[in-house]
């Protein structure tokens, strides 16, 4: 029996519609997924445009902070200081681009603003744009614009000079004194002898001597990149040779103390009086002995501190030995404003001792590391020597000795005698002798503070010539007593000096004035800027951060470290580039050093 055609119904099977849920299924799906790459992109093209918004608002801020240190270093080039008034404001709020730049100076030494006696400085640039703030940070050395009238004559700029010969052992060091202020600039250190002859410069090869140029006698080069080809080969070019004038004469010593035959005479406890004795003068063991006012002590024989004694001088003390000066693990210590300075007739044995400026970090100890602090430096004590002969029984060379783990922060200037370090010792300053030797395991860091960049080793000082030769009063001066550098001052008309330019004592006439003017400016600069501290502290703390404005001014008194402006004790200036630009008439060639750049939020966050 035969089926109709027409009455056959075609269905789908189960499992084309199961086919058919799975395929809508991942439709879907495939939906859904485009819809989370839509949305992530579309989030993420946002985060990219706002991370290039941030980008490029701080690349401007850092460019404004790189184009304000050269701004800075042209302004600084052109003899531009800022006045005491403006407490190290260079410039402020100048605008460039979409971003402002601020420049600030401060005293390597002091740590205070710049004023007209800065000799080295801190430059901080602060760039902003937006809430975004860079920093840039670089030293430099302030160019004198009478350089050529200015001679410092007593070779401190050398970290070493003889007058024979210099000897470095193997494992002994020279170095720059890594806390000084100045070692920043990473000036190379300069070792010579009279003859600059640099055979007699003796360096052995396994000597930890870093960064240090030896003098030799040929021409002053006759441009810049000349000098620092003959720097990068280790030569320090100076035309003449040179005479270590003799130390400046001693004070008159007061009447000698009336003694019995061999009586020593002792100090212990407060001494405020000259006092001169006919034989030896000791400080007892453990004695604690301590100078004020203007004092001077003269000992016919020996000067000695016993062991553990103490001797600290809060005011200005001359001492004068006529024969050995002798510290047996005793310390000899400078306070801040006071000034120390000893003649030596004979030897000078320190042993296992200190001597120095008053050490601020009890903890010290006697560091002979090279990281010693600074405290002041090298300038507050200083050891001359006697003539040969002068008060001595002896006229063979004296010889002084740093031996044991004795630190010394102090000036050796000693013609007449050799300078020897030993042991674990270590000198932070200088030596000049009539010889100099560093044994094994001693060490001598330079304090690069010492040079003015006044004397030898600066070819634009007024101890050259126009003719690039040393001065001829120069070369024939007999010592470093004021009235012979006054009379050198007054042959060449210019302003001489020596590094006891600080020590009442031995302090030149016309420089007087001059330096009580600085202490003066100091004092006044360091009184604002606390001062401008203390009242900007309620500023700081109560800024709005959500503020742009607010946000930059709290960047700019960070740049400044943290020295917001006074408006009574600065003046508020907001020139223009061109403007500040149009200020300067000269050139001087200062070297600025960048340090670094650093950036983060203005606004705090």
């Amino acid at each position: 029996m035969s089926r109709s055609l027409h009455s056959i119904t075609l269905r789908p099977s189960t499992s084309v519609r199961a086919r058919r849920g799975v395929a809508l299924a991942f439709a879907l799906m495939a939906i859904g997924l485009a819809s989370l790459i839509a949305l992530s992109y579309a989030k993420s093209r946002d985060s990219t445009l706002k991370a290039a918004d941030e980008l490029r608002i701080a690349a401007q801020a850092r460019l404004a902070a790189k184009n304000g240190i050269a701004l800075a270093t042209a302004m600084l080039d052109a003899g531009v200081m800022p006045s005491p008034r403006e407490q190290g404001v260079l410039f402020a709020s100048v605008p460039i681009g979409d971003a402002q730049m601020d420049a600030t100076l401060y005293d390597l030494e002091t740590k205070l603003p710049a004023s007209q006696f800065t000799r080295a400085f801190m430059l901080v640039v602060a760039g902003m744009s937006g809430n975004m703030q860079q920093v840039a940070t670089a030293v430099g050395r302030v160019p004198a614009p009478n350089a050529s009238s200015l001679a410092d004559v007593d070779f401190s700029e050398f970290a070493i000079f003889s007058t024979t010969t210099i000897d470095i052992a193997p494992d002994a060091a020279l170095a720059r004194w890594s806390n000084s202020p100045f070692a920043a600039l990473h000036e190379p250190l300069a070792v010579a002898t009279t003859a600059l002859d640099p055979t007699q410069v003796r360096i052995e090869r396994d000597a930890d001597a870093i960064d240090f140029v030896i003098g030799h006698a040929r021409p002053l080069p006759t441009s810049a990149d000349a000098a620092l080809v003959s720097l990068a080969d280790g030569r320090l070019a100076i035309p003449d040779a040179m005479t270590l004038p003799e130390p400046p004469t001693p004070p008159t010593l007061p009447a000698t103390a009336a003694l019995a035959l061999g009586t020593p005479f002792t100090l212990d406890g407060l001494v405020e009086s000259s006092a001169h004795a006919p034989g030896d003068i000791r400080v007892p063991a453990r004695a604690s002995v301590t100078v004020r006012g203007v004092v001077t002590i003269g000992a016919d024989a020996d000067f000695k501190i016993e062991r553990g004694a103490r001797l600290t001088v809060e005011g200005t003390l001359a001492l004068v030995v006529g024969d050995d000066f002798i510290l047996e693990a005793s310390d000899v210590e400078v306070a801040p404003g006071g000034s120390l300075v000893i003649f030596v007739g004979g030897d000078v044995e320190m042993d296992s001792a200190f001597i120095g400026p008053l050490r601020q970090d009890f903890d010290e100890g006697r560091d002979s590391s090279g990281h010693a602090q600074w405290d002041g430096g090298a300038e507050r004590a200083v050891l001359y020597s006697l003539p040969k002969g002068a008060n001595r029984r002896s006229t063979a060379d004296a010889q002084w000795r740093l031996r044991g783990n004795t630190v010394a922060k102090a000036t050796l200037y000693a013609p007449s005698a050799v300078i020897r370090l030993e042991g674990t010792s270590a000198l932070y300053g200088r030596a000049a002798g009539h010889k100099v030797e560093l044994l094994t395991g001693s060490a001598l860091f330079y304090d690069p503070a010492l040079d003015d960049r006044q004397g030898f080793t600066a070819s634009a000082s007024g101890v050259y010539d126009t003719r690039g030769r040393v001065h001829a009063a120069i070369r024939g001066l007999a010592s470093l007593s004021p009235g012979d550098l006054s009379r050198l001052a007054s042959n060449l008309g210019s302003r001489v000096q020596s590094v006891a330019r600080n020590h009442p004592f031995l302090e030149l006439a016309i420089d007087t004035q001059r330096n009580a003017e600085q202490r003066a400016v100091e004092t006044s600069i360091a009184s604002a800027f606390a001062r401008a501290r203390h009242a900007s502290e309620p500023e700081r703390n109560g800024a709005r951060r959500g503020d742009p404005e607010d946000a930059r001014d709290d960047a700019r008194g960070d740049a400044r470290g943290d020295a917001a402006s006074d408006e009574s004790e600065i003046e508020t200036r907001s020139p223009t580039a061109e403007a500040l630009l149009r200020r300067m008439t000269t050139q001087q060639g200062s070297s600025v050093r960048l340090l670094t750049v650093q950036g983060r939020s203005g606004s705090g966050d």
